[in-house]
């Protein structure tokens, strides 16, 4: 590249692209701060549609930022070096999660304990229900403004699409029509994105505690129709990319575990199916 460009940004600014897509800049009007922060968001939420859609799409970006961060827990769990193929094993973990995991795990215990005193039937069953429940109440707060910021950012939807068909083509003019929008309608599109993002430690911890108890082998009691809480199936089995080996094969027209067993514990996804679609349900704004 000649010299001389490289000496002069925008005659390499120029260079660099072609005068049908050269970038627009002015020498009277900078971008705002806002606008040129929320960019990048734009950019990582996929921008579906008309091109402009990135300010929409931050709640789905964050809840794949949330899956993944999932999907790394469970594979800590499954690489520990000190779960045992034969179960009866401890998590033992050394990093920043391991504080809340501990302590929810000993809350847990400790509840299990008080209901089993009581006489309460299935008390490791009504102990995590419990724990879900003190946990949920702790992040009550946070949650509730991550759900009221969701509901604000999908009532501006229809808004936000007009936008993209009367300004189809121009990028800048949409992210910045956007901007304005939701600054006259007083919503942040970054306000949910916090509460989510200090949330999802606490219920990693959750479940790494749950996943400490069932390794230990205190999970195999059954809850009403549930035959164990541990679950049909183990971490040594998934790892070993088993995970499915109580659905399939099939032997003599049935599964390893029987259709009665399985048909139990294929009852708690349909419900979790069932649960994600009335909460879809009830973040949908009110239809006018």
């Amino acid at each position: 590249m000649d010299s001389h460009l490289l000496a002069r940004p925008r005659a390499l600014a120029l260079a660099l692209h072609p005068a049908s897509r050269a970038p627009r800049v002015s020498r009277f009007r900078r971008p705002s701060p806002r606008l040129v922060l929320l960019r990048p968001v734009a950019a990582l939420g996929g921008g579906g549609g008309g091109g402009g859609g990135g300010f929409a799409d931050v709640g789905e970006l964050f809840g794949r930022v949330e899956a993944f961060l999932y999907t790394v827990a469970d594979a800590a769990v499954s690489a520990s070096p000190e779960v045992v193929q034969g179960g009866g094993a401890k998590e033992a973990t050394g990093d920043w999660l391991s504080g809340i995991t501990n302590s929810m795990e000993t809350v847990l215990k400790v509840l299990k304990d008080g209901l089993s005193a009581l006489h309460v039937p299935y008390p490791y069953g009504f102990a995590i229900i419990l724990l879900t429940v003190l946990v949920k109440a702790a992040t009550f707060p946070l949650t509730k403004k991550q759900v009221e910021s969701a509901i604000a950012m999908r009532s501006l939807q229809p808004q936000v699409k007009a936008i993209q068909e009367r300004y189809a083509g121009d990028q800048e003019r949409i992210q910045l029509e956007t901007a304005r929008l939701y600054k006259l309608s007083g919503v942040d599109p970054l306000a949910g994105c916090l509460p989510t993002l200090v949330t999802i430690p606490v219920w990693i911890g959750l479940y790494r505690a749950l996943s400490n108890v069932a390794n230990e082998g205190l999970l195999t009691e059954g809850f009403f129709w549930i035959p164990s809480l541990a679950g049909p199936t183990t971490i040594a089995a998934r790892q070993s990319g088993q995970g499915i080996s109580w659905l399939f094969p099939f032997t003599d027209g049935h599964p390893p575990l029987g259709w009665s067993d399985t048909l139990a514990y294929l009852v708690l996804p349909v419900l979790l199916v069932i649960s994600q679609y009335v909460s879809s349900q009830v973040m949908q704004p009110p239809q006018i």
